[in-house]
């Protein structure tokens, strides 16, 4: 049996390819209708092949088109477009015609989305149902001001005739009388826009955020933090606030306006968010965020937890250290691969309880500073550990000569009149010494002087840890 294979029309394929060509030559252009009526042709050939072809159409274009050029049916177009070497060189026709049908789509797409918003500005009927006290009520707006200010009802109708949707919400009645207030209030100017309270501010932000309505959502976490304590005062609980629209609420403060904070939920919730930043690297310097606590990890050797930025200059308890050809020395330690930051993280929570202790216990791991005394890098958590000896070493005498080792009267240890490497050794412990150098460097200047400011709030979480945290630590 012979099987007979189906090719377009000339005439169908021409008509794609002259309106294809036109669109090319339109598309500076403004005329939208010059562009609608290119469309339309190109449609209903399309509808046509599609019906007499099915899913052979490309195939069925493709031999067509591969002839009409070969003819030289569109040469005396070329010019008025582009020359002919060039279109022959840089066009693939069936190409051309596919990428058409696309531009088509979202052009159609546009303009559906366009007429629903533009075509007419329709009294829009909106029936919001307050499930709290048991009643519903009708509020009517303009479908502009609905679609523009509300982009969840732009999205939800895609381009739907307003007309034929019944709208229906449920929200606290008062807070949606006031949203419609508002977006009215946007769009007329001479509408009173309606004010924020300590009251309401709370489920005006959760249903704006709902809403998708971005601008009213900044300006009531910009009032909510500006009002922090009057707000408080009067909303009972900020459970219904998501967790990602508390996230941005939580990264508007400073760690000093969160500890003035009274309401102990609120500020475990915002210190919990601030932890996490610490804990995964976002970088926040009103919460005095200056080092990432992610690079965090524990040595097997001296069994200190440190980050990837101090660990350079912080001694091993093996002495492992590099020279560069500088002449400075690194220290090198290796990492333990049965510790992670998760379960040192369940472990601070099981020991610490509380959300605040977390973010000072880790703001104190992570980071440094350089001691004038022992002349190393230490962090934080040990900034009380800075070993020293309380008597001078005494070194053995060999008639008139003094020998290079002795011993400390203190401890009875060995001492060397001369050291490689700085050293933090000693039966005693003080406090580090922070070297003047160290804060020449902007950055760590801050780091500094945010130590100081909340010294006895860092290192008091290292005394509530049990013997075996507390090893890790010493």
């Amino acid at each position: 049996m012979l099987k007979m294979t189906k090719e377009a029309s000339t005439s169908d394929v021409l008509t794609i390819l002259l309106n294809t060509l036109k669109l090319i030559s339109l598309s500076n252009s403004k005329e939208k209708n010059d562009w609608e009526v290119a469309i339309s042709q190109i449609r209903e050939v399309k509808k046509k092949l599609n019906h007499n072809f099915g899913d052979e159409m490309h195939a069925a274009l493709e031999k067509k088109v591969q002839y009409i050029v070969q003819e030289g049916f569109l040469d005396p177009l070329f010019p008025h477009i582009l020359s002919i070497a060039e279109l022959r060189k840089e066009i693939n026709y069936v190409d051309l015609i596919k990428e058409t049908y696309e531009k088509q789509n979202k052009h159609e797409e546009k303009v559906s989305e366009k007429r629903s918003l533009t075509t007419y500005d329709i009294e829009v009927t909106i029936q919001c149902r307050d499930d709290g006290k048991n009643l519903s009520k009708n509020f009517q707006c303009r479908s502009w001001s609905l679609l523009k200010e509300m982009p969840y009802f732009s999205k939800a109708i895609k381009g739907q005739d307003l007309s034929d949707v019944d709208i229906k919400v449920h929200c606290d009645v008062n807070v949606f009388d006031w949203l419609i207030r508002w977006i009215e209030s946007q769009q007329y100017r001479s509408l009173e826009t309606p004010g924020l309270e300590p009251t309401n501010v709370v489920p005006i932000m959760v249903s704006a955020s709902f809403l998708e309505m971005e601008k009213l959502v900044q300006l009531c976490l910009n009032y909510c933090h500006v009002n922090i304590h009057e707000v408080l005062a009067t909303t009972q609980s900020f459970g219904c606030v998501s967790d990602e629209l508390f996230q941005r609420f939580a990264d508007m403060f400073t760690t000093e306006e969160i500890l003035k904070i009274e309401r102990q939920s609120i500020q475990s919730r915002l210190f919990s968010h601030l932890a996490l930043n610490l804990a995964t690297g976002t970088m926040k310097s009103n919460h005095a965020i200056y080092i990432s606590a992610n690079t965090l990890f524990r040595c097997t050797s001296c069994s200190l937890i440190l980050t990837r930025e101090c660990c350079l200059y912080v001694p091993c308890t093996l002495g492992k250290f590099t020279a560069l050809q500088s002449g400075k020395i690194v220290y090198r330690h290796s990492r333990d691969p049965n510790w992670s930051l998760d379960n040192h993280l369940r472990q601070l929570k099981n020991e610490l309880r509380s959300w605040s202790s977390i973010y000072w216990y880790l703001w104190g791991e992570s980071h440094y500073a350089m001691c004038s005394q022992c002349g190393t890098a230490f962090t934080f958590a040990h900034y009380n550990k800075c070993r020293f000896h309380p008597d001078s070493p005494v070194y053995q005498k060999h008639r008139n000569i003094y020998l290079p080792s002795g011993r400390y009267p203190c401890c009875g240890t060995m001492a060397y009149r001369f050291h490689l490497l700085p050293e933090n050794t000693g039966c005693r412990l003080r406090e580090h010494k922070i070297s003047p150098k160290f804060l020449e460097d902007e950055v760590m200047a801050k780091v500094v002087d945010f130590f100081l400011k909340h010294k006895q709030s860092i290192l008091q979480q290292f005394s509530k840890m049990s013997p075996y945290q507390k090893n890790l630590c010493s």
